[in-house]
């Protein structure tokens, strides 16, 4: 069977092709949700999307009828996407997702059949107080990280409870219950609120670019604990003294600027965390080490931290996509 996984975030978007399980090409393109939310209009990420599918097919010698199936998740199949499947209501595990996902041809993007998977959303409970932080609590979406999460447990063996952070362009942290259903989310912006900041204020000037080159534990902790004590704006503001009046590296800088940046992220995921449960730490490098780094000097309650490989990063939302399909096409 020849497949091709989609995983499409706010930022970038990435194909897999796979050929009896064996992942043979690989495409990423700079498009995804943030291209729609800032100009009204999914044309680019439509256009960037059915590029990427030519490119990948062509690239390994094959022909779009060589291909079974187009497995698609993420921002992608949102309101900000190209097909809108609509949230599903947590509590929600694989069977849900598989039984809520559309199969569906584009006729203007490829003649392949794709299976658009759907996100997954929490809502307040009924008996909260609307208005309140604890109603407001309750409403979250995600797109994408449902996939990541099945193919997680898929890699790691993970069963019984347990809690996720995936950081990235924006931070997920998701409670999975013992049935394997996603039940709780936090949502902070990590990656997109480092980078709007960096690239769009004074700040940035003082910033190396990434602005995590090189990890630096100590400065990390150092601008995480002066925004936790201070608050973040004022935090933000500090990453441009330390360079030009305390001698900061730009590393070390960067390194301040992150830990700042990152604390309501990292309160957000505390806010989800149990002495009782297991805290897995998912994300591309340098933020999963950052995270681990943050939470580990927080001494937040959990049962032990482990973090993901590279490798496993790379794999999980292709290998959640799969699970999903398998589900799928056995309800067909």
């Amino acid at each position: 069977m020849r497949y091709i996984t989609v995983n499409c975030g706010s930022t970038n978007l990435r194909l897999s092709l796979y050929d009896g399980g064996a992942k043979v090409a690989s495409v990423k393109k700079t498009a995804g949700g943030r291209d729609t939310a800032r100009t009204g209009d999914s044309g680019f990420l439509r256009a960037s999307f059915r590029d990427a599918l030519a490119e990948i097919v062509a690239g390994a010698g094959l022909r779009e009828s060589d291909i079974d199936i187009v497995l698609v998740s993420g921002t992608i199949t949102s309101s900000v996407g190209i097909y809108h499947v609509h949230h599903i209501p947590a509590p929600a595990g694989i069977d849900d997702t598989a039984a809520h996902s559309e199969l569906v041809t584009l006729p203007d993007v490829s003649s392949v059949k794709m299976l658009f998977i759907p996100g997954i959303k929490t809502l307040a409970p009924p008996y909260v107080k609307p208005g309140t932080p604890e109603y407001i609590d309750g409403f979250d979406s995600m797109s994408g990280e449902e996939c990541e999460i099945y193919g997680f447990m898929k890699l790691l063996g993970l069963g019984g409870e347990f809690v996720i952070a995936l950081p990235g362009s924006y931070n997920k942290t998701l409670l999975v219950g013992p049935d394997g259903r996603i039940s709780k989310m936090r949502t902070g912006m990590c990656g997109e609120f480092m980078t709007s900041v960096a690239e769009n204020t004074l700040i940035g000037y003082t910033l190396p670019h990434p602005v995590i080159r090189r990890v630096i534990p100590e400065k990390l902790i150092e601008g995480f604990d002066y925004a936790r004590s201070r608050g973040i704006s004022p935090a933000l503001s500090k990453s441009r003294m330390v360079a030009t009046l305390c001698g900061y590296s730009p590393d070390e800088t960067g390194c301040f600027f992150a830990g700042a940046a990152l604390a309501d992220d990292i309160a957000a995921t505390e806010s989800l965390c149990d002495e009782r449960l297991p805290l897995v730490i998912g994300g591309a490098a340098p933020l999963r080490e950052v995270f681990g780094i943050l939470l580990r000097h927080t001494g937040v309650a959990t049962a032990g931290i482990a973090e993901v490989t590279d490798e496993e990063n790379d794999e999980a939302s292709s290998v959640g996509e799969f699970e999903v399909w398998k589900r799928f096409s056995g309800m067909l």
